[in-house]
């Protein structure tokens, strides 16, 4: 992909390994969402007893599904190759965004 910036927090995960494997499952899921037409997915997922992942992906919408699909899935490793045993990861892409964070960043009250 061109023109993706990536960024990390620098912060270690203790029991990184685990928690990148359902970081990946989870940012998957939303993906799905996303290519299914919502062009914005967010949500958490508590990965562990004191651990919850609050992610988000938007998307454009000026792409079709197929290439969204294999787009997203790219983003998705690529990010998570960068920021492996980080806290947090964020990938921008010219027509896609992709974050997690171990704290909320966004408001439920959005429709």
């Amino acid at each position: 992909m061109d023109n993706e910036i990536y960024l990390k927090n620098r912060k270690s995960l203790y029991n990184a390994k685990l928690i990148q494997k359902k970081v990946h499952q989870v940012l998957t899921q939303l993906c799905d969402k996303v290519v299914r037409g919502s062009l914005h997915a967010h949500g958490q997922l508590k990965v562990s007893e004191k651990r919850t992942v609050h992610r988000a992906v938007q998307c454009t919408g000026d792409l079709s599904d197929i290439i969204y699909t294999n787009s997203i899935n790219v983003a998705i490793r690529e990010l998570l190759d960068y920021s492996s045993k980080m806290e947090s990861g964020r990938a921008i892409y010219e027509s896609c965004y992709i974050r997690y964070e171990l704290y909320h960043f966004y408001k439920y009250a959005l429709v």
